[in-house]
């Protein structure tokens, strides 16, 4: 097996050339060792076998190497382990190519991480894949970042899910598509203040 030096010192055509049983069997230092370039020559199948302790560690600058298509190809094991570095580096691209699947496995850590033009950029289809301590979990920017689309995308429980503070930043054109109806006083009284 090879040492930590000695995949950091593997050209890109030696790293796409790994197996995807060599690359599972890559320690966290030795993944952590990878370099951007290294990591774009990765196949999506052997992006897909990096261990999720491995994914955990990449830079947030090499993670936003990563193509879309190695983005798409990670399993949702791999995204429940992205940091909050990975995801406040990803690229615009990467981000429009998440499945709902890996919306959904976004801890809530990493949705808090979020910018609101990152935000902006997910699918109304996406934003419904939240889970709803996800929504909570939003700064208030995130949520003043939310077009009317998205806004009236929202779920029942994640209209519930939102906090106060989220809603008074809400401008008038998002409570304009916001289903009120679902809300609580509480809630209500949170638009109006």
């Amino acid at each position: 097996s090879l040492t930590t030096l000695q995949v950091a010192n593997l050209a890109a055509d030696q790293v796409a050339a790994l197996v995807t049983a060599d690359v599972a069997a890559l320690s966290t230092a030795q993944v952590k060792a990878l370099t951007s370039e290294q990591l774009q020559a990765m196949t999506t199948s052997q992006v897909k076998a990096l261990t999720t302790a491995g994914v955990s560690l990449i830079s947030g600058d090499n993670f936003a190497q990563f193509t879309t298509a190695q983005i798409a190809a990670m399993t949702t094991s791999q995204v429940r382990a992205w940091n909050t570095d990975q995801i406040s580096n990803m690229l615009d691209d990467q981000l429009k190519v998440l499945s709902t699947g890996d919306i959904a496995a976004l801890v809530t850590s990493n949705v808090a991480t979020l910018s609101s033009n990152q935000i902006s950029l997910l699918s109304t289809s996406q934003i419904v894949a939240f889970g709803t301590a996800a929504i909570a979990s939003m700064a208030t920017d995130s949520v003043r970042g939310l077009n009317t689309a998205q806004i009236s995308a929202l779920t029942e429980s994640q209209i519930k899910a939102l906090s106060n503070s989220q809603i008074e930043v809400l401008s008038a054109d998002q409570v304009a598509v916001l289903d009120v109806t679902v809300m609580s006083s509480s809630q209500i009284s949170a638009i109006t203040s």
